[in-house]
């Protein structure tokens, strides 16, 4: 996933005739700043429209800056955390690959602070008394009482729920003619005229 932010670079030019050569690293800047604004803005948001994120998920999202030679600034989430987050921006079935699929905590099995299975690169056993059927699931006997404690599915649907690329674009509309124009005129006031 990922946001591209460029500028018309042209129209800008012709706005500020004789201070041409201040006018890239003032849209340097200006998308810098902008991308930066979209990476808070994204980790804040990700806290109200996701279920309990992980601090990896919240900082999952990265930015990589415009340069001189180059302007355009990147807003993206690295391979790892993309591969779930996703199904979150765009909604879909997840496939899951492998023996089980993807474990899901059932009633009664205590999960950690974000809703995960503890432990589970360990191991999904966590018990003696706990044994795995394939394909359907762990089970747990207590007593005489056999519960299933952990399901396994072969794919999950989701609905998109993180606005990824509303949020970079509300960001840039709202914002980046504002900071575009300071920014100018920064450099405006800090150039020696070329008339």
């Amino acid at each position: 996933m990922q946001i591209n932010i460029t500028s018309n670079i042209k129209r800008t030019r012709r706005q500020i005739k004789g201070f041409e050569s201040q006018l890239p690293f003032a849209v340097m800047r200006t998308l810098n700043e902008l991308g930066f604004k979209i990476q808070k803005e994204q980790q804040r948001q990700v806290s109200r429209k996701l279920d309990n994120p992980t601090p990896f998920t919240k900082r999952g999202f990265r930015v990589e800056k415009a340069k001189m030679s180059n302007l355009q600034t990147l807003i993206y989430i690295p391979p790892i955390q993309d591969e779930y987050m996703k199904y979150q921006i765009e909604g879909g079935t997840r496939n899951f690959r492998g023996k089980g699929g993807a474990a899901i905590p059932g009633k009664g099995l205590k999960v950690n602070a974000y809703g995960n299975i503890p432990g589970k690169r360990k191991g999904l056993l966590k018990r003696k008394s706990d044994f795995i059927i394939p394909g359907r699931g762990v089970f747990r006997t207590v007593g005489k009482v056999t519960k299933k404690v952990i399901a396994f599915v072969k794919k999950i649907t989701y609905k998109n729920k993180f606005p990824f690329y509303q949020i970079g674009g509300g960001i840039v509309s709202n914002l980046g003619a504002q900071i575009l124009k300071a920014n100018v005129e920064k450099a405006i006031s800090t150039a020696k005229f070329k008339g």
